[in-house]
């Protein structure tokens, strides 16, 4: 991989990491398209760096919300008096707004959890077959289309129940598969059971957080010798240009959410769909 590829695929991982167009399924198509060997060891870590770039900006624009969550984590660990008022730590956690969301994220990552452990295998299978990534990209356009029957329900934060969480969690854990985009799963899915726009947004984003991390974190194993094969300066361009790109259109993404012109990216994902189905036709 050269310079220029890595510059391409990090500004490309940046873009569709955020934007509901799935970012897995774009690096596919475009890895196939340039020729690359997906499953060669180099790649494989260009992958883990441009998703780390991509975690990174995220963990930058939700900078104040995280620091909020972990100072009310410390608080209540050395609180010398567990009780107050009667209530128990979890009990003013999810009292708290900055706790509930906290609280809804670590709800709504047990199933994605369980999703990854179990399935990955065969979600990730896909990632060698481009048409197959075609028609999972034309589900992810249908479910995009399908917010605009969506209506609020659910106003705060404290109105948000615990099962929107786990559905959330689990509409995660499906975005395993390259084709189904990750936010626009998410989003969607807190859309359509009546979760306010900004909260839909603002949950997608914070439960990738450890998803993001968890992936990483279980890609180590595969990644022996990948780094001897990767030039300095590509690793680099692929992580600064995914962390910068995936900044500026994690802030386009999340205003589209805010004016409820988030099915809009559908009209880009049907033709992009067909296309791989027409260029990759023997694939």
């Amino acid at each position: 991989m050269n310079i220029f590829e890595a510059l391409f695929l990090g500004v490309l991982q940046g873009a569709t990491e955020f934007l509901p167009v799935s970012s897995s399924g774009h690096l596919v198509l475009a890895q196939h398209w340039l020729g690359t060997d997906q499953s060669s060891a180099s790649n494989l870590v260009f992958d883990v760096l441009v998703h780390a770039g991509t975690l990174m900006a995220i963990c930058y624009h939700y900078r104040e919300n995280l620091f909020r969550y972990f100072a009310l984590v410390t608080e209540e660990i050395w609180r010398t008096d567990p009780e107050i008022n009667g209530a128990t730590p979890l009990a003013r956690l999810w009292n708290d707004s900055n706790g509930r969301m906290l609280a809804l994220v670590v709800i709504g990552s047990v199933p994605t959890v369980i999703i990854g452990l179990i399935w990955k295998d065969t979600f990730e299978a896909a990632f060698a077959k481009p048409r197959l990534v075609a028609l999972f990209l034309m589900v992810t356009a249908t479910f995009l289309l399908l917010t605009l029957l969506g209506r609020e329900r659910f106003k705060d934060v404290f109105a948000i129940p615990i099962w929107a969480a786990l559905a959330v969690g689990i509409a995660q854990g499906i975005a395993i598969t390259p084709g189904i985009s990750r936010s626009g799963a998410t989003i969607a899915c807190a859309l359509l059971f009546g979760v306010n726009r900004q909260n839909s947004a603002d949950l997608s984003f914070l439960m990738a957080i450890p998803a993001i991390c968890g992936a990483l974190l279980f890609s180590v194993k595969d990644l022996a010798g990948g780094y001897e094969a990767l030039a300095a300066s590509v690793i680099i361009v692929g992580l600064l240009s995914s962390f910068v790109t995936g900044l500026i259109f994690l802030k386009l993404l999340l205003q589209f959410v805010r004016r409820g012109r988030f099915a809009w990216f559908a009209a880009y994902l049907f033709p992009v769909a067909v296309c791989a189905f027409y260029f990759f036709g023997s694939h």
